[in-house]
């Protein structure tokens, strides 16, 4: 009865000469594989649980340099690429709270209530949110915006996608990057028609509302092998109809540069990445000792909803990259074309792969400095290569905080002046010159930052200060 009811009211409404559109709430589901039943949470966990984790870091092969990967190491020397500073939303249903890789994730970061776990769909949260956020230790996964600021929306308890939007506006600001990784099913395009949240216009609304107020909003294309661009969809998918201006993101077949067969393409669809073989959180396929929740891992999270955290991640940091670099964010319309333009195409339709590298080379967010590896274990060797032009004289820093200080300069210098030390300096022959610094093996040093900038003079022209690096000693 109740069904007959809302149908009726439903084409009263759509009588009424006012009323532009009118349908029921559609039902939003994770964009992955059905969940299975897991046991109860247990308390936060205080680092590495025993028994110990292995690191699992050499699996993220998504993580690796182009045309495969994003990049996102080789970045993630870049002072900055890491996220830090940059708001980070996730609207979902539920998660796994306290994971041991998670530390942005108790529930203090809510906003709103914090959903109870759910074994159909916790896993689901863990996963994305781990592939974005994961913390950097010598254990498990990393993220590859591990320093973002992370704040998390339960989509239910928060009365739904509109009004989790509307949370996410008064607690956000411009520049904050929003991951939303559910899709919709329509029935009536057949069995299996999953799409996008935005097929629907008031999810279209208030994803438009979000990026007209410069939130950078991330959706998945859905998984059910359909184009976005047929005619049954009534151009929905069209920009030239209409555009919410979200980042819409499609699925690869792990590494290769082909459409995993289950994606949806079109030509809405801004990139993809990796939505096989993905390392992440949860699940427990790879690794779940003691039937323990807090160190669930698996090697094999599929679909849009791993796809979409990688672009999110590669969002992050796109965005902390330009704010310490270039000292102002990216506009959203920005970040598309970079995504339009920079990282390998496919055959398929389903957008570029983005290469990180070449996307903050060409905003000049890495201009002069770079470091072989993010991290460095406890009596390794920090690898550090200075580069400009020939015959430019270059000088090395050094120092274990930060600062953002404009000097007059083409850059704010960001090492901490009161603690900052000369390491060395160059001529420079028109090749990357190398520095070499060892690192002690001391236990003190270890998760400890280190962080270097240069500058170069040639001839009469004004000192250049060069872009700022960070590893990390684990």
């Amino acid at each position: 009865r109740d069904a007959l009811a809302a149908a009726a009211l439903v084409d009263q409404l759509a009588a009424e000469p006012l009323v532009e559109h009118v349908y029921r709430e559609p039902i939003l589901y994770p964009a992955s594989w059905p969940g299975a039943p897991f046991p109860t949470p247990l308390p936060a966990a205080p680092g590495d649980l025993p028994p110990a984790t292995p690191s699992f870091v050499s699996m993220q092969l998504s993580h690796g340099p182009t045309p495969d990967g994003h990049g996102v190491r080789a970045v993630a020397g870049v002072l900055g690429a890491r996220g830090r500073g940059v708001g980070h939303f996730m609207i979902e249903t539920s998660w796994i709270l306290d994971h041991q890789e998670r530390g942005p994730l108790p529930a203090a970061n809510f906003v709103g209530p914090v959903p109870a776990f759910n074994p159909a769909y916790s896993h689901h949260g863990a996963s994305g949110t781990s592939i974005v956020m994961a913390d950097r230790n010598r254990y498990g996964i990393t993220g590859i915006a591990d320093e973002v600021d992370g704040r998390f929306v339960a989509l239910e308890l928060n009365g739904g996608y509109t009004n989790a939007i509307a949370t996410v506006l008064a607690n956000g600001q411009p520049g904050d990057v929003v991951l939303v990784v559910l899709m919709t099913l329509v029935p009536s395009l057949g069995p299996g028609s999953w799409l996008p949240i935005e097929f629907f216009q008031s999810a279209f609304d208030a994803t438009l509302t979000a990026t007209s107020n410069g939130f950078h909003l991330l959706l998945p294309a859905g998984n059910c092998n359909r184009s976005l661009d047929v005619p049954a969809l009534l151009g929905r998918f069209d920009r030239n109809f209409r555009d919410s201006c979200s980042i819409l993101v499609a699925s690869s077949q792990g590494g290769a540069l082909q459409r995993a067969p289950y994606s949806n393409w079109g030509s809405r669809v801004d990139a993809h990445s990796w939505g096989d073989a993905v390392v992440a959180c949860g699940y427990g396929t790879l690794f779940f000792p003691n039937g323990d929740l807090r160190q669930t891992y698996t090697a094999a999270a599929p679909g849009t909803s791993s796809s979409t955290p990688h672009l999110a991640g590669v969002v992050a940091a796109l965005q902390g990259a330009a704010r310490r670099q270039l000292g102002q964010p990216l506009l959203n319309a920005e970040i598309l074309d970079l995504l339009h333009t920079v990282g390998p195409q496919t055959p398929d339709v389903i957008g570029r792969r983005p290469d990180l590298v070449g996307m903050l080379q060409a905003l000049g967010a890495i201009d002069g400095l770079t470091v072989a590896e993010p991290d460095v274990p406890l009596g390794g060797t920090i690898a550090a290569a200075l580069d400009g032009p020939p015959n430019s004289i270059a000088a090395l820093f050094g120092s274990f905080g930060t600062a953002d200080r404009p000097l007059g300069f083409n850059r704010n210098v960001h090492l901490d002046l009161s603690a900052m030390v000369s390491l060395c300096a160059f001529v420079l022959t028109g090749a990357p010159a190398p520095y070499a610094l060892p690192v002690p093996n001391t236990s003190s040093l270890q998760d400890v930052d280190v962080y270097f900038q240069a500058v170069r003079l040639l001839g009469t022209q004004p000192l250049y200060v060069t872009n700022s690096c960070q590893v990390t000693i684990l």
